[in-house]
């Protein structure tokens, strides 16, 4: 956002999540099944970071937004 539509559009962007986003917590259980998720595909470069949101769409029952082909790998429920 910051690079492509500035710093304006950017805060905007922020102000508006901040007011109206559920905000979520990794839980520890969390990082133990990420983990495990990301050493399950020794041949990608999957970030713990996104094994861990994978993790909590998971046990939330909720899909991820992201167009990171990393979820398709990790079969995450993705919405685009």
């Amino acid at each position: 956002m910051l690079r492509k539509l500035g710093i304006v559009e950017s805060h905007s962007l922020l102000r508006y999540i901040a007011r109206t986003a559920i905000l979520v917590n990794p839980i520890a259980e969390d990082y133990g099944r990420a983990t495990a998720r990301v050493l399950r595909y020794p041949d990608q470069d999957i970030s713990l970071a996104d094994a861990v949101i994978a993790e909590i769409g998971t046990r939330l029952e909720v899909p991820v937004w992201t167009y990171d082909h990393h979820f398709d790998v990790m079969e995450a429920q993705v919405w685009r």
